[in-house]
């Protein structure tokens, strides 16, 4: 549990900096920044990083299927939370859609990765990685903007999801790196220093933009974010548990995979709710206490598993 306290501290400076606004700066205003460089700069140079140098075996083979796996059964337990909402729940369309969108998609970047990173010690990040990025990104970009169109505003955005997905530099970096490893190409020593460094400031970084988007405030539905918060939690957790349990993942390999399953609502969905008109309110309240929860219930819940 000590390990988990720098990873808190970085959170609350974020959530301090929504309080204060140092120099002026907005907490708004400073997260679209750092998410840029991040985006464009910092999260390629860590996934190329990782990615070029990962094995190439069944065992990441086995991430990527688990992440497929997890998003599908999220989403099954989504749509039986849409039908609750639609029979029993006097809430909109766009809160509905907005808690659908929470329960299904999880942070795999933004919460696990950091986590991962430092319980252990960097050798299981293309856990994370290979999970976000060849499955939650292409399936949120997807299936994701499906759900917030039909529950937003139609028509709120002309570009196709392929399109997006493949702007996404991070997407770049993955493809670039798994063909050098399938090639056996590694990069020369200096570059791969420098990736390094790159590589060491995203992690705070990503902690710190995940305590400068929380939010929260109280919303009329906040009833009703408890069930995509225990979707995401424990349907991660246990389904995390058995696909380990079932493919024979290594110890400490199916625990990071555990982490990464039961991660918290996606930063994204924050984009989509704005973009597609879903309430933005609502998914920044359930992405926030998701990540309480997350950080401090599933660490006790995965010490008590005999793996």
């Amino acid at each position: 549990m000590s390990v988990l306290f720098p990873l808190l501290g970085v959170i609350g400076a974020g959530l301090a900096w929504q309080r204060f606004s140092p120099g002026g700066v907005s907490a708004g205003d400073l997260r679209r920044h750092l998410n840029a460089l991040m985006l464009y700069l910092l999260v390629p140079a860590l996934v190329f990083h990782v990615m070029v140098q990962a094995p190439l075996d069944r065992q990441l083979l086995a991430v990527v299927s688990g992440g497929w796996i997890t998003i599908g059964f999220s989403g099954l337990l989504a749509w039986g939370l849409h039908v609750l909402l639609a029979r029993y729940s006097s809430l909109s369309r766009a809160t509905r859609g907005a808690l659908i969108l929470a329960a299904i998609f999880g942070n795999g970047l933004g919460a696990a990765l950091p986590l991962v990173h430092q319980l252990y010690a960097g050798r299981q990040d293309e856990v994370a990685l290979g999970f976000d990025l060849l499955a939650t990104i292409p399936v949120s970009w997807t299936l994701g903007v499906y759900i917030a169109i039909r529950f937003g505003r139609e028509g709120a955005s002309s570009t196709s999801p392929f399109r997006q997905i493949l702007s996404l530099p991070p997407i770049w970096a993955v493809t670039l790196a798994l063909t050098l490893n399938a090639l056996d190409l590694q990069p020369p020593p200096v570059i791969m220093e420098t990736l390094e460094g790159l590589s060491q400031a995203a992690l705070p970084l990503m902690l710190l933009t995940l305590g400068l988007a929380l939010d929260f405030r109280p919303h009329a539905a906040w009833r009703w974010m408890v069930i995509p918060i225990l979707i995401r939690l424990l349907g991660g957790l246990l389904l995390g548990v058995l696909f380990g349990l079932l493919v024979g993942l290594p110890a400490e390999e199916h625990r990071a995979f555990i982490w990464v399953c039961a991660a918290p609502p996606i930063m994204m969905g924050i984009l989509f709710c704005d973009r597609f008109g879903l309430d933005t309110s609502a998914f920044a309240l359930t992405m926030s206490g998701g990540v309480l929860v997350y950080l401090l219930v599933l660490p006790l819940l995965i010490s008590m598993l005999p793996l």
